[in-house]
């Protein structure tokens, strides 16, 4: 077929040249001309037809060109060298397209990056309905669900990069896996965020299943967004859509803090507030230091990078910090006074 539009494109450049030569009837119009306008009008609706049908295909290329089928990917690849060479075709034969091969290549791959997402996201679906039937007792957990469509979105983008993109790098000069990455990145920000808006009042899982959807997110933007170099709308946004998730964690993590120190001082005071071996302190000091220390590092990767959320989420942490160690410091002064009024034997 690459063979044949060459031959073609070739055959009509030598007519078009041949009809400049003819003379002018009469009626002041070209022979060559009407000759031209006869058979480049045929040829200009068979191609149309035929760039149509390839823009048709490569939309769906996942399923069109399995990658599991190195004769498909041959025909992937003879796809995009056809759209190419029939722009040719229409740019120097018949002086008719108004666009470049790449960008007809380009934006039939990002219609296949939202045909793509949408059958991910009814498989994910499909399997959800599987795990948790209509009247089960358990409830479909979004994080679960998100979770397992984002390892999808990755597998797809993997798949790009690794079998696909060789293809497209012959005859077009963009990154089919970053292109797909942006495009699902997009979509998988807008369904995000209208599951958490949603979720906003709902108690059924607590905050850290929020919290871990938010790290293995921003995992997969660094993997595939910001180690690539894109940008795309909502890099600086999609933290904030956890941030009325994280604000229930920290206010959840403040609880545990102070529910911490109290029995930790509980256990020194029933150890006789022994100290550690080779450290002059009981274990309750290096306990509760630990699990701010711990709370500290995790509220630090939940900014992602955002300065206003940072300044935030850490002025809410040092208020805890303050009430959790004000808190600790009272336990302790009542141990003090009661040690000092009744003295252990």
């Amino acid at each position: 077929m690459c063979i044949l539009l060459r031959e073609i494109k070739e055959e009509v450049v030598d007519r078009d040249e041949q009809c400049q030569k003819l003379t002018f009837l009469d009626s002041g119009t070209s022979r060559g001309l009407r000759y031209k306008g006869k058979k480049h009008g045929r040829l200009a609706s068979i191609l149309q037809q035929l760039l149509n049908s390839l823009r048709i295909d490569l939309q769906s290329y996942r399923e069109v060109f399995p990658a599991d089928d190195m004769d498909k990917l041959e025909e992937f690849s003879y796809a995009i060298n056809l759209v190419e060479l029939i722009v040719e075709c229409q740019t120097e034969a018949l002086d008719e397209s108004q666009t470049n091969a790449s960008d007809i290549v380009e934006d039939s791959m990002k219609q296949c990056g939202k045909v793509t997402f949408e059958i991910l996201m009814q498989e994910c679906l499909a399997a959800t309905a599987t795990k948790y039937p209509a009247g089960s007792e358990k409830t479909a957990n979004p994080r679960e669900f998100f979770l397992g469509l984002m390892q999808l979105l990755v597998a797809a983008i993997l798949e790009d990069r690794n079998d696909y993109e060789p293809c497209v790098a012959k005859y077009c000069k963009f990154s089919l896996s970053d292109l797909t990455a942006i495009e699902l990145w997009h979509i998988l920000g807008e369904r995000l965020h209208e599951m958490l808006m949603k979720q906003r009042d709902d108690e059924t899982f607590p905050p850290s299943e929020y919290i871990n959807l938010l790290l293995f997110l921003n995992q997969v933007h660094n993997d595939y967004i910001k180690k690539q170099g894109l940008k795309t709308s909502s890099d600086i946004e999609y933290p904030v859509w956890f941030e009325f998730f994280v604000q229930k964690w920290i206010k959840s993590f403040e609880e545990k803090a102070l529910d911490f120190a109290t029995k930790a001082v509980a256990n020194d005071k029933a150890g006789q507030f022994a100290s550690l071996e080779n450290k002059p302190l009981s274990s309750s000091v290096f306990d509760i230091f630990y699990l701010l220390h711990e709370g500290n590092k995790k509220l630090d990767k939940l900014s992602c990078g955002n300065v206003e959320l940072h300044y935030r989420y850490f002025h809410r942490l040092a208020l805890v910090i303050q009430k959790v160690l004000t808190h600790y410091i009272a336990l302790l002064t009542e141990c003090i006074q009661e040690f000092q009024s009744d003295p252990p034997c």
